[in-house]
């Protein structure tokens, strides 16, 4: 047989393209899945997104796992055009500053929950000189098109479309079975997961810029584009990478800094959370449910031959913590008690040491505190 023709053939497909990308991902430290299936939320249909790419680092007790969703697209006779306009920034619709994070942490929790946040994420990366990886984009891309690399003629934009549709979708599947992965395993490792959506084409990419009545067309190597979709009923946004093959390597670069940046980011963003977490108390609320977790076994076995048990778990749902700043001391509050009720605990050796172990662990606190009854 002359295997030559194959040899020859294949090239005409997007395999060699996947294997390239994968290959130059692997060069600079990144694990590869290849080829991974995920439900399609619409149609209840398997698809497959072609690379699914991570780096991960451990910062104090909690790994940082930046992702890439990666779509690889050629085509020998068309290029990729960007129809673009100025934005309109009074537009409220607008979000140009998306950032779909998954985490168990319960300080990065409390930091992605914060108004505007994604704006500060932003502009903390903005210093980092990674513009080719995250940014605002400079210009709305409204539209795209396929278009003839010969004649320029306007073919459709379904494969730019299905390139976005599949990136997005699975995003949302990754960022939905997070959670469910991490149950299944038992696991209690914290993570924090960040995603970024790359549209890879082997091709040429253009941009196409409608300005008052000026039409100019402009090549490019890359390009940002905020896209919003209907995902689950419920409306969704992501920054999308579209990105020349011939320049992957380089781009590349700026994602190997965007890893460096997520961990320092996210470490920052937990060192500010613990500084204040039983003083602020916004923090200390967050957390109140795993601290009473943590010690509601105790504290029950005390109480429970003078109270019924319905009646403590009320009191430990009231439970709240004050930060007494003039005698600078942690006050644990507590109602429903009586005053004897509440000698007892802070009499209580057992029941302290395994408070003071909880509030290190939920808090980060080691200094002094008491239980209290509340003057409400």
């Amino acid at each position: 047989m002359d295997f030559s023709i194959y040899e020859k053939e294949i090239t005409k497909t997007g395999f060699p393209l996947e294997f390239n990308i994968s290959e130059i991902l692997r060069h600079e430290g990144w694990s590869i899945i290849n080829n991974k299936y995920y439900i399609d939320d619409n149609q209840q249909t398997i698809r497959e997104i072609d690379i699914v790419a991570y780096k991960v680092k451990r910062v104090k007790d909690f790994a940082v796992f930046t992702t890439l969703i990666i779509s690889c697209k050629k085509n020998t006779s068309n290029l990729w055009a960007l129809l673009t306009k100025q934005y309109d920034k009074k537009d409220k619709n607008l979000q140009l500053n998306p950032v779909h994070i998954w985490t168990n942490t319960p300080s990065l929790k409390f930091s992605i929950s914060e108004e505007n946040w994604q704006k500060k994420y932003y502009d903390y990366l903005a210093q980092k000189n990674i513009k080719k990886a995250i940014c605002e984009p400079e210009f709305q891309t409204f539209a795209f098109q396929e278009m003839s690399i010969q004649s320029g003629k306007p073919q459709n934009d379904k494969p730019i479309f299905d390139s976005i549709t599949s990136l997005m979708k699975a995003q949302s599947y990754e960022l939905e079975s997070l959670p469910k992965r991490q149950n299944a395993r038992g696991n209690k490792q914290k993570y924090i997961y960040q995603y970024n959506l790359i549209s890879i084409i082997d091709s040429e990419l253009i941009r196409i810029h409608f300005e008052d009545k000026n039409i100019s067309a402009s090549g490019l190597d890359q390009a940002i584009y905020i896209s919003g979709y209907i995902i689950k009923k419920e409306p969704s946004f992501a920054s999308i990478n579209f990105v020349k093959a011939s320049v992957f390597d380089s781009i590349l670069k700026s994602y190997n800094l965007l890893h460096e940046a997520n961990c320092s980011y996210f470490e920052q963003e937990d060192q500010i959370f613990y500084l204040d977490a039983v003083s602020d108390y916004k923090k200390s609320k967050f957390l109140i449910q795993d601290f009473t977790q943590h010690i509601k076994f105790n504290l029950t076995f005390i109480l429970h031959k003078e109270r019924s048990n319905l009646e403590i778990r009320d009191i430990l749902k009231e439970m709240y913590l004050n930060w007494n700043e003039e005698d600078k001391i942690l006050e644990i509050t507590l109602v429903n008690l009586l005053e004897k009720q509440i000698k007892r605990l802070n009499s209580d050796e057992h029941l302290l040491a395994i408070t003071q172990k909880s509030l290190k662990v939920i808090y980060h606190y080691d200094g002094r505190f008491k239980f209290l009854l509340s003057s409400f």
